[in-house]
């Protein structure tokens, strides 16, 4: 996918955006929903598609979050800790699957 940016956009705007950049709301619902039948066990096998697709999805917008996050802290010239730390209070990913890989905390490896 092609990311469009209006030529007068600076670089740190760019950046940021990439950064702040989430799943649309009603993806969003949707994607809490699947995770809310995945822990009742609930989800059905096509749901359950769904979910490893929507994680997928955002797992490849946390590389291009972290991608960005590298190039902002090269552009302010700060550690990259800074530009975390920045950002932090504002992500809301998927916390409780960090650290185990999403799709093993799925039950999908």
């Amino acid at each position: 996918m092609l990311d469009f940016w209006p030529p007068t956009q600076t670089p740190d705007k760019r950046l940021t955006a990439i950064i702040q950049r989430r799943l649309p709301s009603q993806d969003q619902a949707r994607l809490n929903a699947l995770r809310q039948r995945l822990q009742d066990e609930t989800i059905t096998d096509l749901e359950r598609q769904e979910l490893l697709t929507f994680v997928d999805r955002v797992e490849a917008m946390d590389v291009k979050r972290a991608e960005a996050m590298v190039q902002l802290a090269q552009l302010r010239n700060v550690d990259l800790n800074i530009i975390i730390q920045e950002f932090l209070s504002k992500s809301q990913p998927f916390q409780d699957f960090r650290g185990v890989g999403r799709r093993a905390a799925l039950g999908v490896v």
